[in-house]
């Protein structure tokens, strides 16, 4: 954060978007199930 100058909400902002590109991605199947949670979640707080 001290080198982007970015506040930790700034950073939050990404963490669905990129957890989502990433379930495009080959991934060992406990981390895509991990993703797939954290995304579900995410959207439901929306």
């Amino acid at each position: 954060m001290q080198i982007s100058n970015s506040s930790i909400e700034e950073i939050e902002k990404w963490e669905l978007p990129v957890a989502d590109a990433r379930l495009s991605e080959w991934l060992p199947e406990n981390e895509k199930q991990i993703l797939l949670s954290y995304v579900n979640s995410k959207i439901k707080e929306i």
